[in-house]
């Protein structure tokens, strides 16, 4: 793969993530399910790892993060550790232990929403001393909401993958 075949490839996997995050901060934001919306770039950071390998996914990870981090203040870098460490380790399930493709993204998306809600429900419990009931009523719904937007999400990956290809076959 060229340079310019290389640019070419990831600035397209930037126009999918832009627009994922438009539409999850400008869209789905407006239509809350039980009082939370869904968070589509974990997923997309899962498929893209599923997809690209573990570095590639890593990189995309800090992409995505380093774009919510910005976006969404006193997160302290939250997004960029937690997406890279998705992109990570969807790569090495998708090597590893399962092929590259919907199971391994839908449970790689699985595992970063759970240990997002999981950080982020700690911090409210130990720091804010919110109860666990609440937190687990936030958790819940946001896992669920965001996993009905599994399916469209990978769909979008899938397609810009198989458009500018990798060196992966899925």
């Amino acid at each position: 793969m060229t340079k310019r075949d290389w640019f070419g490839k990831w600035t397209v996997y930037m126009l999918a993530l832009l627009l994922l995050f438009v539409a999850q901060t400008m869209l789905l934001n407006r239509f809350t399910v039980f009082g939370v919306y869904p968070l589509l770039l974990p997923i997309a950071v899962a498929a893209v790892g599923s997809f690209e390998g573990s570095a590639a996914g890593a990189g995309f990870g800090i992409a995505a993060g380093l774009l919510c981090d910005a976006a969404f203040y006193n997160t302290d870098g939250f997004y960029t550790a937690v997406f890279m460490l998705t992109g990570l380790l969807s790569g090495v399930v998708a090597e590893y232990v399962l092929n590259p493709g919907f199971l391994s993204c839908a449970l790689c998306s699985l595992g970063a929403l759970a240990g997002i809600d999981l950080v982020r429900g700690l911090y409210y419990i130990m720091a804010k001393d919110a109860p666990v009931r609440a937190v687990l009523a936030v958790a819940g719904p946001e896992i669920l909401y965001s996993l009905f937007w599994l399916v469209p999400v990978y769909l979008l990956v899938r397609s810009v993958y198989r458009r500018v290809g990798g060196t992966r076959l899925a």
